[in-house]
């Protein structure tokens, strides 16, 4: 009984790590919603960045 345990716990927690590691390849709505709220927080720094350039050559002239 005891070698069937042992034979039974390696296949159950592999059985588990599969499930885990095929749960985590879909995205739900949260890592959809930081990634769009990523780009958009990189699309405000682009136009500061763009921005802070033209008031510095303005500036100069």
């Amino acid at each position: 009984m005891i070698n069937f345990y042992k034979r039974l716990i390696p296949i159950l927690l592999s059985l588990m790590l599969a499930v885990a590691v095929v749960g985590c390849d879909k995205q739900g709505p949260a890592e959809n919603a930081g990634e769009a709220i990523d780009n958009q927080v990189e699309k405000t720094q682009e136009a500061i960045d763009e921005n802070a350039e033209k008031a510095r050559d303005y500036i100069k002239e």
